[in-house]
């Protein structure tokens, strides 16, 4: 085989793998079908004035009353698309169906990002694929939140370029940055934009940092430039959606509120400016809901009644036959939800995937790399950020940080984390086929192990350490429903302990899994 052949033939096979599984995981949508989008539903309702516009006249309006009081047209639909990237994204897909080419994407940028790492390319080929139907990709495709994974999927390609700008390709680097952060931007969800600048101040100033150690100094000065000059280039690009948004924005809920009623129906001039906290937090994990990234059904996973799930229903049943109730056929028992988590209600679960965590703590122990650091750091942040609580971390970030009270759902910052797993555990698996870790310390590797599957044991055998199984307003209604028929008393403590059951059977099953996985 000719030696240009031998080294395109595995980024060929990459294009083909990720096209192969993004087609057969939608593969109805080659056979007549469509899935069913309910943000896609509400979006073609939103754009219908405009469509009408444009079929009578042959332009584009610049208003629509379609949403909210009014609104510019150009933040929902314009024809006419100047921004010369948008040509380039639709190359990257290839003509593929929506999804699917949106899937193709989120594996084909992380593919380039392992590349960036200089991982091997078999390699990034499997964490590629693992990467492309993480939880977060697949369910909002789902729901048709389109310009959210398509953003995501350019944040790992931008990432890729800047490390290698770092690591001895500052043009590259640069070049790789500036193109990927700019179909990013155009891409057009700023939430997930802006979590990308997340990445990369952790990563940029772990790298800098790490320069400075070794006194690289000319190492830090002209990949500096290059990333600087490159997204410079990618917000020029962008101009032209970014500026009437900026513009636009100061007359949204994001801007500055000048009136506020009270209570007392005074009216009161206030000088904030973004979402409420409320707003902001009412989608985000309650107390031990992360465990869902391992556990999808740490918390009910997607919410679906109890009687919708037969397995579940039938050990209700055998539960029932020993405590002499009759909860499997009791309908207010079957419809109470299986989600108990601390969001308002969720549409499935965060799951990273056992293996790749296991993988991932095992290169936060063992690699050399000082880019774990940083990849610690900011996913303790994440972590700590995915909460609903108001006070704390997410009162400092929301009233202080610059834009962050912009954004509601701000759990969606785990989508850094959906990132960092799969890349500390490729790192990890690529140094293990290169021979570049040292295992001498017995001690360490038993020691990994055990912590791993001394949790998941533990989560088996004592699932109440996660919880009690039932949330606090649900606590708050049982005792109010006491309260209100205590002659029925009786009634609500066992339907309570039939739902902790429920809860805590779908739970060790999850746990068992995960377990035997890791």
């Amino acid at each position: 085989m000719k030696p240009y052949l031998k080294l395109a033939l595995p980024h060929l096979a990459a294009i083909v793998t990720f096209v192969v599984f993004s087609s057969l995981f939608f593969s109805p949508l080659f056979q007549g079908y469509s899935l069913k989008q309910s943000d896609v539903k509400q979006y073609q309702g939103m754009s219908k004035e405009i469509l009408d516009h444009h079929a009578t006249y042959g332009e584009d309006p610049l208003w629509t009353n379609s949403m909210f009081g009014g609104m510019p047209a150009y933040q929902i639909l314009v024809y006419k698309n100047n921004n010369m990237l948008s040509y380039v994204d639709r190359t990257i897909k290839m003509g593929l169906p929506k999804s699917v080419g949106i899937l193709f994407t989120v594996m084909l940028g992380f593919y380039i990002f392992a590349l960036c790492l200089r991982i091997n390319p078999w390699l990034a080929i499997g964490v590629s694929l693992a990467y492309g139907f993480c939880t977060i990709n697949i369910l909002y495709l789902g729901a048709g939140h389109i310009t959210k994974v398509n953003t995501i999927a350019y944040i790992a390609p931008a990432l890729g370029g800047l490390i290698l700008a770092f690591r001895g390709k500052p043009l590259l680097g640069g070049a790789v940055f500036s193109l990927f952060f700019g179909l990013n931007i155009m891409a057009n969800h700023p939430q997930m934009t802006y979590y990308l600048g997340f990445l990369c101040l952790f990563i940029g100033l772990g790298e800098f940092v790490r320069l400075i150690v070794n006194k690289q100094i000319r190492g830090v000065v002209f990949p500096s430039v290059a990333i600087l000059i490159g997204a410079l280039l990618a917000l020029l690009s962008n101009a032209s959606s970014l500026l009437p948004t900026a513009e636009y924005s100061a007359f949204t809920t994001r801007g500055p509120t000048e009136l506020s009623i009270e209570a007392n129906g005074e009216k009161k001039k206030v000088k904030k400016s973004g979402l409420d906290t409320d707003y902001i937090l009412e989608y985000n994990y309650g107390g031990g809901e992360l465990l869902s990234m391992l556990i999808p059904k740490a918390r009910g996973e997607k919410g679906e009644p109890f009687g919708n799930d037969e397995e579940l229903m039938e050990y209700i049943g055998e539960r029932d036959f020993e405590k002499n109730s009759n909860f499997a056929s009791d309908k207010t028992f079957m419809s109470q939800s299986t989600y108990w988590g601390g969001q308002r209600f969720s549409g499935g679960a965060f799951y990273f995937g056992v293996v790749l965590f296991v993988l991932f703590i095992f290169g936060l122990v063992f690699l050399k790399d000082a880019i774990k650091w940083p990849v610690m750091l900011l996913g303790i942040f994440s972590m700590l950020l995915a909460s609903n609580d108001p006070g704390g971390i997410n009162d400092y970030f929301i009233n202080h940080f610059p834009l962050y009270n912009k954004f509601r759902d701000s759990k969606m910052i785990l989508v850094l984390l959906q990132l960092m797993i799969p890349m500390i555990a490729a790192l990890f698996l690529d140094g293990l086929f290169k021979n570049k870790l040292s295992f001498s310390d017995s001690r360490k590797v038993y020691l990994t192990s055990g912590v791993i599957l001394l949790f998941f044991g533990l989560m088996v055998l004592a699932p109440t350490l996660s919880g009690n199984f039932i949330s606090e307003n649900e606590s708050k209604l049982f005792t109010d429903a006491v309260t209100n028929q205590p002659e029925a008393k009786e009634y609500f403590t066992n339907l309570k302990s039939a739902m902790k059951d429920a809860r805590a059977f779908l739970f060790k099953k999850d746990a068992a899994r995960a377990f035997v996985l890791s």
